[in-house]
Protein backbone atom coordinates (compact mmCIF):
# COMPACT_ATOMS: atom_id res chain seq x y z
CA UNK A 1 0.00 0.00 0.00
CA UNK A 2 2.86 2.54 1.00
CA UNK A 3 4.38 1.97 -2.52
CA UNK A 4 1.45 1.92 -4.59
CA UNK A 5 0.22 5.17 -2.46
CA UNK A 6 4.52 6.83 -3.87
CA UNK A 7 4.36 6.48 -6.94
CA UNK A 8 0.54 6.52 -7.43
CA UNK A 9 0.43 3.57 -9.12
CA UNK A 10 -0.80 -0.06 -8.37
CA UNK A 11 1.84 -2.16 -7.27
CA UNK A 12 1.54 -4.57 -10.31
CA UNK A 13 2.37 -2.23 -12.93
CA UNK A 14 5.72 -1.84 -11.38
CA UNK A 15 6.41 -5.91 -12.23
CA UNK A 16 9.97 -5.23 -14.18
CA UNK A 17 8.75 -8.90 -16.06
CA UNK A 18 6.03 -6.38 -18.09
CA UNK A 19 7.86 -3.38 -18.55
CA UNK A 20 11.56 -5.04 -19.95
CA UNK A 21 9.88 -6.01 -23.22
CA UNK A 22 11.26 -2.70 -25.27
CA UNK A 23 14.56 -2.51 -23.78
CA UNK A 24 17.54 -2.57 -25.83
CA UNK A 25 19.99 -2.13 -24.01
CA UNK A 26 22.38 -5.40 -23.17
CA UNK A 27 21.26 -6.74 -19.58
CA UNK A 28 22.92 -9.19 -17.15
CA UNK A 29 20.36 -10.41 -14.81
CA UNK A 30 22.63 -11.84 -11.67
CA UNK A 31 20.48 -14.26 -9.23
CA UNK A 32 21.18 -16.58 -5.58
CA UNK A 33 18.82 -20.06 -6.80
CA UNK A 34 18.65 -19.93 -2.69
CA UNK A 35 17.54 -16.15 -2.22
CA UNK A 36 14.51 -15.82 0.60
CA UNK A 37 13.56 -12.28 -0.75
CA UNK A 38 12.86 -13.02 -4.38
CA UNK A 39 11.98 -16.14 -5.97
CA UNK A 40 14.40 -17.35 -8.64
CA UNK A 41 11.43 -17.66 -11.51
CA UNK A 42 11.83 -14.06 -11.30
CA UNK A 43 14.99 -13.32 -12.18
CA UNK A 44 14.85 -15.96 -14.85
CA UNK A 45 11.68 -14.54 -15.98
CA UNK A 46 13.09 -10.96 -16.62
CA UNK A 47 15.98 -12.38 -18.22
CA UNK A 48 13.56 -14.01 -20.71
CA UNK A 49 11.71 -11.38 -21.26
CA UNK A 50 14.50 -8.56 -21.97
CA UNK A 51 15.91 -9.40 -25.15
CA UNK A 52 19.59 -9.97 -24.98
CA UNK A 53 19.37 -10.52 -21.50
CA UNK A 54 21.59 -12.87 -19.59
CA UNK A 55 21.02 -14.68 -16.77
CA UNK A 56 24.13 -16.02 -14.38
CA UNK A 57 22.69 -18.36 -11.61
CA UNK A 58 24.59 -17.93 -8.66
CA UNK A 59 24.21 -20.19 -4.94
CA UNK A 60 24.87 -19.60 -1.39
CA UNK A 61 24.70 -15.57 -1.87
CA UNK A 62 20.87 -14.88 -0.88
CA UNK A 63 19.87 -11.97 -2.37
CA UNK A 64 22.61 -9.15 -0.96
CA UNK A 65 25.48 -10.77 -0.25
CA UNK A 66 25.87 -11.17 -4.07
CA UNK A 67 27.10 -7.44 -4.07
CA UNK A 68 29.99 -7.91 -1.57
CA UNK A 69 31.19 -10.90 -3.20
CA UNK A 70 34.85 -10.58 -4.45
CA UNK A 71 34.04 -13.44 -6.61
Amino acid sequence: DEVERIVGRPFSALDVRRLVGERREPALVLHDETDREVPFEQGRDIAAAWPGAELVTLRGLGHRRLLKDPD
